[in-house]
């Protein structure tokens, strides 16, 4: 069984720390790449179980839009959708906020995932993708798509 947790800002160490572990130590991203300003103002949830970190993801406002992202797994648990788990916690969130649209700016290997919830490609705006809060699709393997 697993729990989800919110922290905010930097009393997020257990996300922040398996932010490092996964982008920075195992993919070799800079930190300065993995973190930034934002992180000191966001929310950030985070997934575990008995056995550790699973996947974490964080929330925060940028100007009118609501920005989310720095979604991580731990490597024993990419086979399991808990990346797609943490962005629906994220855009549940982002629905219940004042900013719209909702940006974010997934890693590459990430963008089809964010597709599937209707975010499509800015084009003035290098890789950034964005989602007005009433056009989220939301779907389930369990149904079909909705």
């Amino acid at each position: 069984m697993f729990q989800s947790r919110w922290d905010f800002g930097l009393m997020a160490t257990d996300a922040l720390a398996l932010r490092q572990a996964v982008l920075v130590d195992e993919m070799g991203l800079p930190p300065s790449s993995a973190f930034d300003r934002y992180d000191e103002i966001a929310a950030h949830v985070y997934v575990w179980d008995s056995q550790g970190p699973i996947a974490a993801g964080r929330i925060f406002p940028l100007g009118e839009a609501t920005a989310i992202g720095a979604i991580v797994t731990a490597p024993a648990h990419r086979q399991a959708p808990f990346a797609d788990l943490v962005l629906r916690l994220l855009l549940d969130k982002a629905q219940r906020l004042a900013g719209d649209p909702i940006l974010a700016s997934p890693l590459q290997r990430d963008v089809p995932l964010y597709a599937s919830f209707g975010f499509t490609a800015i084009p003035s705006a290098q890789n950034t993708y964005s989602v007005p809060k009433g056009a989220i699709r939301w779907h389930s393997a369990c149904q079909g798509e909705g």
